[in-house]
């Protein structure tokens, strides 16, 4: 994992300041409607079907 990459999960991981970083880029009403307490980290880790470990992006 690269130092972004892992400045990035940093980020997400504090929802507040996920909120707050977005409100100041982005002009969305869509944004207060946001369930900002319902955000879960998702496991990016898996093992492929030819078992090689992989590691997706989240998407």
């Amino acid at each position: 994992m690269s130092e972004r990459d892992a400045a990035y999960r940093r980020v997400f991981h504090h929802h507040q300041m996920l909120r707050d970083l977005l409100a100041c880029v982005l002009e969305a009403d869509w944004l207060r409607d946001l369930d900002w307490a319902g955000l879960r980290e998702v496991n990016t880790q898996y093992v492929a079907e030819r078992l090689q470990r992989r590691v997706g992006d989240g998407a």
